[in-house]
């Protein structure tokens, strides 16, 4: 087993030319004179929210899996070489 870092550089190009990007919600967010100080998740929801259905699909699913507040999860795809998605996330 390899102590070297796992290249992620195929992870990173991927989620920079996804339409909702860092880029993009910045963009956003001063096009609709929202400030960064201060802002809140509730605020933040209309602009960084990539699943049908919304935070209400995720509250769901999260209910459904059992996740507790003080848990992480990570959302991710499989991403081929190319960084193109195999599977759904």
């Amino acid at each position: 087993m390899s102590d070297a870092a796992p290249d992620t550089s195929s992870v990173v190009a991927y989620y920079d030319a996804h339409p909702i990007n860092e880029q993009q919600i910045l963009h956003a967010l001063a096009a609709n004179g929202i400030a960064l100080d201060g802002l809140t998740e509730e605020v933040l929801k209309d602009h960084d929210q990539d699943h049908f259905g919304g935070i209400e699909a995720n509250e769901t699913l999260i209910a459904k899996a059992g996740i507790l507040r003080d848990q992480r999860v990570l959302d991710a795809r499989l991403l081929d070489e190319s960084g193109e998605a195999r599977a759904p996330a």
